[in-house]
């Protein structure tokens, strides 16, 4: 399985993940890959972050994890995730 990201930037990094990706693999891609490029790329501009509905992406503890201190987060795209 393989992770990745694009934004108006251009593309991310591109993570292979072994075996099927789970709510903890997620979680730890977004803290490694994910947060390192916002800041890289983004600094203190505005951005949205935005997943699919994907049962990994949907999880509790993905959830707890997006809103437990990640302002530098700004969510958008799904019914669960408050912007």
């Amino acid at each position: 399985m393989m992770w990745g990201c694009f934004s108006g930037k251009g593309l991310g990094p591109l993570v292979k993940v072994e075996g099927k990706m789970n709510r903890f693999d997620y979680i730890q891609i977004l803290e490694t890959h994910l947060l390192p490029l916002i800041s890289r790329d983004f600094g203190e501009k505005g951005y949205l972050f935005q997943d699919d509905n994907a049962p990994i992406h949907t999880a509790k503890d993905v959830n707890e994890w997006l809103q437990k201190g990640r302002s530098e987060l700004y969510l958008i795209g799904q019914a669960n995730h408050q912007i």
